[in-house]
C-alpha cells in the first residue's frame, strides 16, 4: 500500500514544525508589532463618537464634543477659579457634527449634521452607507434637541436608527425602522447586508438611574437586513455569559468575534460599580450559534478592534479590569482597573492572543489635581474609535484624563503594522 509522502514525513518528524501543524510554509507572515505615531488633530476634541470607514475615508458623527473655538487652554499654574470654569455648559455639548477624514490628503471635511444630537451613539458601515444608532438622548442646558420627536424622554436609551449615504449624489440622512430595544454602548457588526446589534444597557423606557447608567446590562442580540429593511429587526441568539456594554467586536471570515466588555452593579455603592468581562465569543450566522473562545489575557472593555487580512483582530485602547472580574476567568486579575496601553492581536486560525511590543502612548492629561478630574491611570483611551485604512490602524479621540477639554481628546494616533515571518 502506497503511503502519502507528507504523512510519512510528518510521522518521521522530517518536516518543519510550522508545516506539520498548519500545512503552511515556515515563512507565513504574522503581525510582529504596531508602531504608533501622531496624526493630524481632529477638528475638535471628541469622545464616544459613532464611526466607520466609507470609500476609504473615516466618517464619524455625534458623541460628546468640546467647543474649543476661541479658547485658551490654561496651564498647570492656573487658578482654581479658572479651572472650575472649564465646565461651562457652552463648551460641552452632545453634538450633531459629522466629519470625513481623508488619510491620503490628511484633511477633514464637514458632512451634513446628524438629524439628532445624541450621547454615546454607535455606528457601522454596510457597503458605502453609514448607519447611526442613537444610543441615549440627553437633555441638558447644552443639548441640541433638534430632531427630537414630541414627548421623547431624555437619558433613556433610544431605538432610533439613521442612515447616511450619497446614493443620489449628495450626502443625505434618512431614518430607518427603529430597533426592538434601545441600547446604550452595544457592539455593532455588519456581515454582508446584515447589521447585528449585541448587548449594551437598556432602559426599556423606565427612568434611568443616571445619565451614564440608563438601565440594566443585557445580552440580547437583534439584527436588520438592510437590503430588506421593510422586514424590520428580528431577535438573534443571545450572547452567552454576562450582559455587558462596550465590548470589542470584529468580523472575520463572515463571523462576528466579540471580546470582553463592562457592566455595573446598578444599585450598589459606587466603589463596587465597576465590573469587567474577560471572556470572548464567536457568532456564526450560518449555524446561528455562539461558540466560546479562549479568555482574553486580561479583562478588557472599550478596546476598539479592526480586522487585518481577514485573519487577525487588533484591539487597542480601552481599560483593563484588574481583579474586578466576577465570572470564571483564566486571565490576569492583578492590579486595579487602569488604562490599557497594550495592543492585543487575536489570530482566528491559531485561537491565540499576542501582546505586541510597542505600547500605545498615554492620552492627554491635565497637569493639575482638581475636583472632578479623572486620575491619569483611569482615562487612557476609553471610548476612542478605531479604523483600518489599508494596513494602518487609526485611533481617534476618546475619554482621557484632561478636564481642560472636558475629558475629550482631539488626538489621532496612527498604528503602522510591522510584519514578521514565523
Amino acid at each position: 500500500m502506497e503511503i502519502d509522502r507528507r504523512r510519512f514525513l510528518q510521522s518521521a518528524a522530517v518536516l518543519p514544525a510550522a508545516q506539520i501543524q498548519t500545512g503552511r510554509q515556515a515563512s507565513e507572515p504574522a503581525i510582529g508589532d504596531l508602531v504608533w505615531e501622531r496624526g493630524p488633530n481632529l477638528p475638535r476634541p471628541v469622545k464616544g463618537q459613532a464611526q466607520g470607514v466609507v470609500e476609504g475615508k473615516i466618517l464619524y458623527t455625534c458623541g460628546f464634543a468640546f467647543d474649543h473655538s476661541g479658547y485658551t487652554r490654561p496651564g498647570p499654574e492656573a487658578a482654581q477659579s479658572e479651572v472650575d470654569a472649564l465646565m461651562r455648559p457652552r463648551q460641552i455639548r452632545y453634538c450633531r457634527e459629522t466629519w470625513l477624514f481623508d488619510p491620503t490628503a490628511g484633511k477633514f471635511s464637514r458632512l451634513p449634521d446628524a438629524p439628532v444630537g445624541v450621547f454615546w451613539p454607535a455606528g457601522a458601515v454596510v457597503g458605502d452607507d453609514f448607519y447611526l444608532l442613537t444610543g441615549t438622548m440627553r437633555e441638558a442646558a447644552y443639548a441640541d434637541k433638534r430632531g427630537w420627536q414630541p414627548g421623547e424622554k431624555h437619558d433613556v436609551t433610544s431605538r432610533r436608527v439613521f442612515r447616511l449615504s450619497r446614493r443620489q449624489g449628495d450626502w443625505r440622512w434618512e431614518e430607518l425602522p427603529g430597533m426592538r430595544i434601545g441600547r446604550f454602548l452595544p457592539a455593532v457588526a455588519a456581515v454582508g447586508s446584515m447589521l447585528y446589534v449585541i448587548g449594551g444597557a437598556a432602559s426599556f423606557g423606565a427612568e434611568p438611574m443616571s445619565g451614564d447608567r440608563p438601565g440594566p446590562y443585557i445580552n440580547a442580540v437583534e439584527a436588520l437586513d438592510v437590503a430588506r429593511r421593510e422586514d424590520g429587526w428580528r431577535d438573534i441568539a443571545p450572547l452567552p455569559g454576562m450582559g455587558r456594554y462596550d465590548p470589542s467586536v470584529a468580523v472575520v471570515r463572515g463571523k462576528v468575534y466579540l471580546f470582553g466588555g463592562f457592566y455595573d452593579h446598578l444599585y450598589h455603592v459606587p466603589a463596587k460599580f465597576s465590573r469587567f468581562c474577560g471572556d470572548a465569543y464567536c457568532y456564526d450566522p450560518g449555524t446561528r450559534r455562539w461558540d466560546q473562545l479562549p479568555d482574553l489575557p486580561f479583562a478588557l472593555n472599550s478596546a476598539k478592534a479592526v480586522t487585518v487580512r481577514d485573519r487577525y483582530v487588533i484591539m487597542a485602547g480601552g481599560r483593563r479590569g484588574g481583579g474586578n472580574v466576577e465570572h470564571p476567568f483564566t486571565g490576569d486579575k492583578s492590579g486595579e482597573p487602569r488604562a490599557n496601553l497594550e495592543t492585543l492581536v487575536y489570530d482566528v486560525e491559531r485561537s491565540s492572543y499576542t501582546s505586541l511590543p510597542s505600547r500605545l502612548p498615554p492620552g492627554p492629561a491635565f497637569p493639575k489635581n482638581f475636583k472632578g478630574a479623572f486620575p491619569p491611570e483611569w482615562g487612557g483611551h476609553w471610548l476612542s474609535q478605531a479604523a483600518l485604512i489599508g494596513e494602518d490602524v487609526y485611533l481617534l479621540g476618546g475619554e482621557v484624563a484632561d478636564l481642560a477639554y472636558s475629558n475629550c481628546s482631539d488626538v489621532m494616533w496612527i498604528g503602522r503594522i510591522r510584519w514578521r515571518t514565523r
